[in-house]
């Protein structure tokens, strides 16, 4: 059986109980790879910084400034980031935290598997995540600011990653309950607080920055639920009827296919500005805000709407 490139554990306080957990992890994580040896599997106690080390390393990025000392885990509607996978000129890193080793079995599971289809389509299916930049004289079109692209760009790869493990029973498919029709409403009221703060403070970058953080989340979470009523039984779709941003998601991703199958950068590029045509949208509907080019494409303007 092939072996992991590098499995790097010198940041991480294992004990006994967790190495052995580790190490069956690892034989599950690296069944699913195309080319394990071009992986590395980091573990480690602080995981924002060994996180915004491995994203500093990223082939891919969507500014060119120096990633922070540490990467940012917290979600605006309170979710944590706990996994974090990134294509490298190395190969893949995929970083897990240390504590992870310590919670319930199903989800570190999942958890691992989840990245583990990232890892298949950097390797083998193609990537989504900076797509549009390998598609030769590809341009942003006009009602489409970069920042929507490279968010719809995350979440394409999500739902597919998310589609592998349903397609393959990697995870179990269960009807959404109110708790995530909750969820939805949890993330998109940080729309409301973030407009409070502007209102209070006049800090427009500000504005600028949460706003884009909870469409990141907003985007992922349709992603991720598209994915789980493509494969599920019709009483899925029922809950989210009524929820028009959850009906696109679905129409525009369910033909996509999952990591076991190989699209096009530019396949994958349409889908994606389609999928970021539907964030402004969302922004405007749930965020009462729009944000686009001005001066002929000079400039970019963050508006809030009446």
């Amino acid at each position: 059986m092939p072996t992991l490139g590098v499995l790097d554990t010198t940041a991480a306080t294992l004990t006994g109980e967790m190495q052995a957990r580790l190490d069956t992890l690892v034989i599950r994580f690296v069944a699913e790879l195309p080319d394990p040896p071009r992986v590395r599997l980091i573990i480690a106690d602080d995981f924002p910084r060994a996180a915004a080390k491995a994203r500093d390393r990223a082939v891919e990025k969507s500014n060119d400034e120096p990633a922070p000392e540490t990467y940012n885990v917290q979600k605006p509607d309170g979710a944590v980031t706990v996994a974090l996978t990134v294509n490298t000129a190395e190969g893949v890193d995929v970083v897990l935290p240390t504590a992870l080793l310590q919670i319930d079995d199903e989800i570190v599971d999942r958890t691992v598997l989840h990245e583990a289809q990232h890892v298949r389509l950097h390797q083998h299916a193609g990537s989504a995540f900076a797509a549009h930049r390998r598609v030769p004289g590809f341009d942003t079109p006009d009602d489409l600011a970069w920042e929507f692209l490279w968010l719809a760009e995350n979440a394409v790869d999500e739902y597919r990653c998310e589609l592998s493990l349903y397609n393959r029973e990697l995870a179990d498919v269960e009807p959404p309950n109110g708790g995530e029709l909750g969820e939805l409403e949890a993330i998109v009221a940080n729309f409301d607080a973030a407009r409070a703060s502007y209102q209070r403070r006049g800090d427009l970058m500000r504005l600028y920055h949460t706003a884009f953080q909870v469409l990141q989340r907003l985007g992922v979470f349709l992603a991720d639920t598209a994915a789980r009523i493509v494969t599920g039984p019709d009483e899925l779709v029922a809950p989210w009827r009524s929820e028009p941003s959850v009906r696109h998601a679905v129409a525009l991703l369910r033909e996509m296919p999952d990591s076991g199958s190989a699209v096009s950068d530019e396949d994958l590029t349409a889908v994606a500005v389609q999928f970021g045509r539907q964030l402004r949208q969302a922004l405007r509907v749930h965020g009462r805000m729009d944000y686009y080019f001005v001066g002929g494409r000079s400039q970019r303007y963050l508006k809030v709407l009446r």
